[in-house]
């Protein structure tokens, strides 16, 4: 378990993935969640308003996800983790985009007014270079399985997520 969130980590998303993609004759989507901006809002607002912010993704995705066809889980920092067998991928991909589009609405009251207003915070990059940065929102990559087509090893599936994440960041989420 993610001490934060209470989710199920790493380990018990590895197992469930593994199983996910092998002898199973029904989709299987996997989704790969992302926060956009997270360091800038981390390093201006503290770690504290960060973790409410981990939190508040945690339970958006508790609450979208519920029932027994998904899987939530945190893989740490800012990436967390859906799972669900059985479940139509359009269903899925519906539910990815309310989850994403919630959390952008809610995550705005934790900023200042003037932040809001603006639409982005003045911060410092990984680079040292003051820039703006527009509001926390969230990337989501979904690797979809069709029934008959399984995959028999956990790096193939991370590498897929890996470019699917980079595809999400580069076309705005």
């Amino acid at each position: 378990m993610n001490p934060l969130t209470k989710l199920p980590g790493n380990t018990s998303i590895a197992d469930y993935i593994a199983d996910a993609v092998t002898d199973r004759e029904e989709a299987c989507s996997l989704l790969h969640f992302d926060f956009d901006n997270f360091k800038p809002f981390n390093d201006t607002y503290g770690f504290r308003q960060g973790d409410r912010a981990l939190l508040l993704f945690a339970e958006n995705l508790r609450q979208t996800f519920s029932g027994t066809d998904y899987f939530v889980g945190h893989i740490g920092g800012d990436d967390f983790f859906v799972g669900s067998v059985g479940a139509d991928p359009e269903e899925v991909s519906r539910l990815a985009y309310e989850a994403r589009h919630q959390f952008a609405r809610d995550v705005e009251s934790f900023y200042d007014r003037e932040a809001r207003e603006r639409g982005s915070i003045a911060a410092r990059g990984r680079d040292g270079k003051l820039r703006n940065y527009p509001l926390l929102t969230c990337s989501a990559a979904m690797l979809v399985i069709e029934p008959g087509r399984r995959l028999s090893d956990l790096e193939t599936v991370l590498t897929a997520f890996a470019e699917l994440k980079k595809r999400a960041k580069d076309e705005g989420g």
